[in-house]
């Protein structure tokens, strides 16, 4: 599947992983071979009119996540409120490779090899940080460590 965004055609090339808004996936832009994710709201709730949550967080990622700009918050590139019926709404982001905190903690406690008390503060700083910049524009409510 092929979606478009900000003069560029991406294809999507693999699913990594789900949340409460949607699907997440990998995709690749066909002309600069840039690396996005790319989240799309799941068909049950694109075709439900009663499912108002989807069309109010491209509201909010349109108005408010296009304009921050901090190092601990993932950049929202491009928001489609579903031109294309076919596909759906969907948000393009900075692709950030290496995983997210969930897997990180698990893989310390695969290995026995847990946060040290600064390393923890560390984290949590600049989780803070990053809630403070969104907070700027619109209220974030998702925070979680996927």
């Amino acid at each position: 599947m092929d979606i478009a965004g900000g003069g560029e055609r991406f294809r999507i090339e693999s699913r990594l992983g789900s949340g409460s808004f949607g699907e997440v996936y990998k995709a690749i832009g066909t002309t600069t071979g840039t690396e996005v994710a790319v989240k799309m709201a799941p068909e049950h709730k694109v075709h439900d009119p009663a499912t108002l949550a989807v069309r109010t967080v491209l509201n909010e990622a349109r108005i408010g996540m296009m304009k921050v700009n901090h190092p601990n918050v993932v950049s929202v590139l491009h928001v489609d409120t579903g031109s294309d019926p076919s596909v759906g709404p969907y948000l393009i982001m900075e692709y950030v490779s290496g995983g997210n905190l969930h897997e990180l903690l698990d893989a310390g406690r695969r290995t026995s090899k847990s946060f040290s008390l600064e390393d923890a503060v560390s984290v949590m700083h600049k989780i803070a940080e990053g809630a403070k910049a969104i907070n700027e524009y619109i209220v974030h409510r998702d925070v979680k460590p996927r």
